[in-house]
């Protein structure tokens, strides 16, 4: 049976559908692409991994653990009114499946 990814494998699943390293994505820097990158990681690794939100925040971006609360919240809102930003998650989800990963959400942080 597939394992779960771990964040790391989950950074370099969304580093490569948006084509930047993930240098860049923890590099300390606002702008909206990197921001919405960083947000789409904490998204996926708050669904399919059991870090604490402090543990996340820590290792993408060096954000603390209201930024990755605040980040689900960010990408389950844009993710239901945006086409762009839903195909965007989608294939970081098909990403990690062709990596042989299962995918399903832990059913405590279902939104």
């Amino acid at each position: 049976m597939a394992r779960r990814p771990n964040i790391k494998e989950i950074v370099q699943a969304a580093c490569d559908v948006y084509g930047v390293t993930p240098e860049y994505v923890n590099q300390p820097n606002r702008k909206r692409e990197v921001i919405w990158i960083r947000q789409s990681i904490h998204y996926w690794a708050r669904k399919l991994t059991r870090l604490p939100l402090r543990e996340i925040g820590r290792i993408v971006g060096k954000r603390d653990h209201a930024t990755v609360i605040w980040s689900v919240k960010v990408v389950s809102g844009e993710y239901k009114l945006y086409e762009d930003r839903k195909i965007f998650i989608d294939d970081i989800e098909l990403k990690l499946q062709e990596r042989g990963f299962r995918t399903e959400k832990y059913k405590e942080y279902e939104q």
